[in-house]
C-alpha cells in the first residue's frame, strides 16, 4: 500500500514536470514570447540579465537535486542565499550605474 504522502509527492512531481514541458514547448513554438529577454531597456544586449538568469537557473537546480536527493524539503543552504545575494546585487548595481552615469 502506498502512503499518502508518497501519492502526493509523486502527482506533485508530475504535475511539476507537465507544467515545466507546456512551458519549454510554448516558448519553442513562440506562444510565450522571449524576446528581449536578454535586451535592457534602451534594446541593448545586456549581460547583468544573462548572468541573472544564469546564476537564478543554477541556484534553482542547485536546491531541487538537493531536495530531490533528501527526500524531504529542507532550508535553502546559505552558500545558495550568498550566491543569489550576489548576482541580484551585482545586476541591480549595474542597472544603478548605467542609470546614473556622469557624461
Amino acid at each position: 500500500m502506498v502512503s499518502p504522502s508518497a501519492l502526493l509527492g509523486d502527482v506533485l512531481s508530475i504535475w511539476l514536470a507537465a507544467l515545466l514541458a507546456i512551458i519549454a514547448y510554448r516558448c519553442l513554438t513562440g506562444r510565450i514570447s522571449i524576446a528581449g529577454l536578454f535586451q535592457g531597456a534602451d534594446g541593448r544586449f545586456s549581460p547583468g540579465r544573462v548572468q541573472l538568469l544564469a546564476s537564478t537557473l543554477g541556484v534553482l537546480g542547485t536546491f531541487v537535486l538537493t531536495v530531490l536527493d533528501k527526500h524531504s524539503m529542507s532550508d535553502v543552504p546559505d552558500s545558495l542565499l550568498v550566491v543569489m545575494l550576489a548576482s541580484h546585487g551585482a545586476y541591480l548595481a549595474g542597472k544603478h550605474l548605467a542609470r546614473n552615469r556622469f557624461t
